[in-house]
């Protein structure tokens, strides 16, 4: 199932932003000596162009980046939606692929980058060894699979994490309710371990029904997956599918998507 609120990976992209920018900052450093070796205006011109390159590879890797959270909340409709509605499905297809070639141009300017930063260091001669110039070029690559692969998510990440900080400080401090969401669901089988509760989300019988077919989830602020793997964890497989949809369709309408 695609994702919508998770954290997953967040560790591995926050430790390999780091490597990216200690690799940045090597070559800062590199490329500034290069040009202290040839001094005057090979100083300034290759301050100027590293500068200039590192700020591209951040800006690229976060223009990169665009259409995660729009492909993301695509992915959750096509999943919503039902089959019938096939013009809206074609469309909400349509709008996955869009961008492609733009992503492509952003990619190999990341790479031409690392091919000019190499380049750079080449021509100020800053090695007397040519075989020194190898870990050098390696750095420069490693550092643009990084921008390719992780910059954006970090960054991405790191907005979303300050936001749901902020808040969490104003819910904490009695300065706002924490909103409830709440979704009715029938199903073929009786739910074990009823009521069901992961931290303020809980599942339970519909008093609307004298049954144990239908449930009501509540969820009180952010659901996130790993709330939904939790609460879910223990039923029947065939009950998972639709108790899965009914807790995205809680967050995608927590998050004001609308279908």
């Amino acid at each position: 199932m695609p994702q919508f609120f998770s954290d997953t990976g967040n560790s591995a992209d926050s430790a390999w932003f780091l490597i990216a920018c200690i690799g940045e900052v090597l070559g800062l450093i590199v490329t500034i000596y290069g040009g202290f070796k040839n001094g005057g205006m090979f100083l300034i011109f290759a301050t100027l162009s590293i500068i200039m390159f590192i700020f591209c590879d951040f800006f690229f890797a976060i223009l990169l980046h665009r259409k995660k959270a729009a492909t993301c909340k695509t992915q959750t409709l096509i999943l919503l939606k039902d089959d019938s509605k096939k013009a809206a499905l074609a469309k909400l297809d349509l709008d996955l692929k869009k961008g492609k070639f733009t992503d492509f141009l952003l990619i190999m300017g990341i790479i031409l980058f690392a091919v000019f930063k190499v380049v750079g260091v080449v021509l100020l001669g800053v090695f007397n060894n040519l075989i020194l110039y190898l870990p050098i070029a390696i750095v420069y690559f490693i550092v643009a699979y990084i921008h390719i692969m992780h910059t954006g998510y970090y960054f991405a990440y790191r907005a979303t994490q300050n936001r749901i900080d902020k808040d969490f400080f104003e819910f904490a401090h009695d300065h706002h309710q924490a909103k409830t969401f709440s979704l009715p669901v029938a199903l073929t089988n009786k739910l074990k371990n009823m009521p069901i509760r992961h931290n303020p989300h809980e599942i339970v019988l519909n008093p609307a029904y004298n049954d144990d077919l239908h449930y009501l989830i509540k969820a009180k602020g952010i659901l996130t997956d790993d709330d939904i793997i939790n609460l879910l964890d223990g039923q029947e497989g065939q009950d998972k599918i639709p108790l899965f949809k009914a807790c995205r369709q809680l967050q995608v309408e927590s998050y004001g998507v609308t279908f």
